[in-house]
């Protein structure tokens, strides 16, 4: 858990009192940084090369999470891809 998304590559927003959740991913800054977060919704799990493809293309600020969803983040520790 940490007490702000300084420096995070990815979190979570959600209330106690809500059901809805979004996922943020690192934002899109002017000239700097691309967004790092995408869906995934194949039955296959990715690879890195799988999910460094489909940020490349389909990669967005914020998504919606619900039950079973699957996503791909490149974490800003070494570029590391995830799913």
């Amino acid at each position: 858990m940490l007490s702000s998304n300084n420096d995070a590559s990815v979190w979570a927003s959600y209330s106690s009192t809500d059901d809805e959740v979004t996922l943020y991913g690192m934002n899109g800054g002017f000239f700097t940084t691309e967004p790092t977060i995408a869906t995934w919704d194949e039955q296959a799990k990715p690879d890195r090369q799988a999910c460094a493809d489909r940020i490349s293309t389909t990669a967005t600020e914020t998504l919606p999470v619900t039950p079973g969803a699957r996503f791909c983040v490149r974490t800003a520790a070494a570029g590391a891809w995830h799913a």
